[in-house]
């Protein structure tokens, strides 16, 4: 009999004493729903219940370096208080620890070097800002995609303009784990579909004022590009939406359409492709020098542990023998490269799945747990990919297979109340409707609840918006401590979803006296001293090689 920290819930009992391993099982787990208790217990329990697995057998992967700290704590004390003796190393692992340690035990066999310089983030940064400043320097030859003529031509004259770019789109290619080639063949049909639908010059002609340009836009552009920032791109007077208004209309205020749009339109095209190539020529240079210096960064410890797992088979089969069972944590954090790794390492499998009496025959995998909510997604930013979870394990409610569910809802929040639960579903259900709401066993101990008696309009712009959004909170705080004195003004709290939306209330506050305490609110090594500072210290603990265009 398995000795549990506390009595678990029906649903995580479920999941935690699922006999079968033949199968996936994809947990969707709530906030506050218990996650981390059900995949310590699960993994002591397979460990209790299976002569074959053993603790070194099982593999778990987790997101954060503090998330596989706490997992691993907690798997050791569930261990000792079911009084399993062990005392060897626990493969609980972030996906980049992980791949490091699997590179490290390869390395010899794959030919590479077994301790590999890895770069932290701003050794990347200062990568980048050498390869950057030398293509101005002229390192290129007049027709090479690098070149300072062909992009001056872009309006690329200084570097500081093509720099972000190109981190940005050599970031996602390699994130992704998109070599240059596959970078180039990705972007480019992306890019066909994206001018394909845009609206020719008689359509545009068509519409009641320039403003109606951005709904129109965004109704052709959603099939393309899902996302929850798509809404939010097209409306307002930002600068791109204007740009882009610009582009069409010689008169934004009478609507006339520039005679020469055609010409116009393919001529952004052709700038397109220039940048993309820009792109893919800047990353084959920056894999390049990597691998002069031995070195790798973030993004390459996932994509070389892929890449042999993918083409090193025998390691990569002696790897799924060793592993008896996986346990994936945070996968709609995931990346396509992370995705990867997990459909390399696990078995996969064919299964007969029904629902509501039909069968359908479905790849997947056993001997495998994954546990994630596309709405809990926080890392779009690095490339995450919340449809991961679905692509993965394509089961939802009701898929059975001979009898045992696939998909295990854990619904029941621990860190919310009842009246929170409410609110929380209500926004769930714009996001993701087919997810379980969640409930709470916590009676409503005084919470106040209120909207904003305001929404942002179709045609307002986003920073109007945010002004409006801070003047309102500012002014509830204002009035909760100074007029009604229910509070002191420690005991309020304000959460902010992006770092941008800072300023705005930070002038809210400070236009009213209100005293204020920023957590997060501007990165350190964005500050512009640190930006200077940090340099400076790294000299001392980075080859001097990187640092060739200061003279040094």
């Amino acid at each position: 009999m398995m000795r549990y920290e506390y009595e678990p819930s029906a649903e995580q009992r479920a999941i935690i004493e699922e006999p079968r391993l033949d199968i996936p099982l994809k947990v969707v787990a709530g906030a506050g729903s218990g996650k981390t208790f059900v995949l310590a217990h699960r993994f002591v329990w397979l460990v209790l219940n299976n002569e074959q697995i053993e603790p070194e057998r099982i593999l778990t992967l987790t997101f954060t370096n503090n998330a596989a700290a706490e997992m691993k704590l907690r798997i050791k004390r569930l261990l000792r208080l079911n009084e399993v003796a062990f005392t060897g190393e626990l493969w609980v692992h972030t996906f980049h620890s992980f791949a490091v340690r699997l590179l490290r035990e390869c390395s010899y066999q794959v030919g590479l070097s077994p301790e590999p310089q890895l770069l932290t983030e701003l050794q990347q940064r200062l990568e980048f800002e050498q390869l950057v400043a030398d293509v101005f320097v002229g390192d290129f030859a007049p027709n090479h995609a690098l070149h300072p003529d062909r992009l001056a031509e872009m309006g690329f004259a200084w570097p500081d303009a093509l720099r972000g770019l190109l981190v940005q789109l050599v970031t996602y290619a390699r994130s992704n784990g998109l070599n240059p080639d596959e970078f180039r063949e990705q972007a480019l049909a992306l890019s066909a579909r994206f001018w394909a639908a845009l609206p020719t010059a008689q359509e545009v002609a068509r519409l009641e004022n320039a403003k109606a340009l951005a709904p129109d836009l965004q109704r052709r552009l959603a099939g393309i590009f899902p996302s929850e920032d798509l809404a939010q791109a097209p409306v307002g007077e930002s600068s791109a939406t204007l740009n882009l208004r610009k582009l069409y209309y010689v008169d934004l205020k009478k609507a006339t359409v520039h005679p020469d749009l055609d010409e116009r339109l393919a001529r952004e095209q052709e700038i397109e492709r220039t940048i993309l190539a820009a792109a893919e020529a800047a990353c084959s240079l920056y894999q390049q020098r990597l691998a002069e210096r031995d070195g790798i960064d973030f993004a390459d410890q996932i994509n070389k542990a892929v890449d042999l797992l993918d083409n090193y088979l025998d390691i990569r089969d002696r790897y799924r023998q060793r592993f008896q069972y996986l346990l994936v944590d945070e996968f709609q954090d995931t990346s396509r490269a992370q995705m990867a790794m997990v459909q390399a390492l696990a078995r996969p499998a064919r299964f007969e799945v029904e629902r509501a009496g039909q069968r359908r025959e479905v790849d997947s995998y056993q001997r495998l747990m994954v546990v994630g909510d596309q709405k809990q997604s926080i890392y779009g930013w690095r490339d995450a990919q919340p449809e991961n979870l679905d692509n993965l394990l394509p089961f939802g409610e009701g898929d059975l297979v001979s009898g045992t569910p696939l998909f295990r809802p854990l619904t029941v929040t621990y860190r919310m109340d009842r009246q929170l639960t409410v609110c929380a579903n209500a926004a769930a259900q714009h996001a993701r409707p087919q997810d379980p709401a969640l409930t709470s066993p916590k009676e409503a101990a005084g919470t106040i609840i209120s909207v904003a008696p305001f929404t942002a309009g179709a045609d307002e712009a986003i920073r109007h918006a945010r002004r409006r959004e801070a003047a309102y909170i500012a002014e509830k705080v204002r009035q909760l401590v100074a007029d009604e004195g229910q509070f002191k003004w420690g005991d309020i709290c304000v959460l902010m979803r992006k770092r941008e939306a800072f300023r705005y209330l930070k002038n809210a506050f400070e236009e009213r006296k209100i005293p204020y305490q920023a957590l997060g609110g501007v990165g350190f090594f964005e500050h512009p001293l640190a930006s200077i500072c940090s340099p400076l210290c790294a000299w001392s603990m980075i080859p001097l090689t990187i640092y060739r265009w200061c003279g040094c």
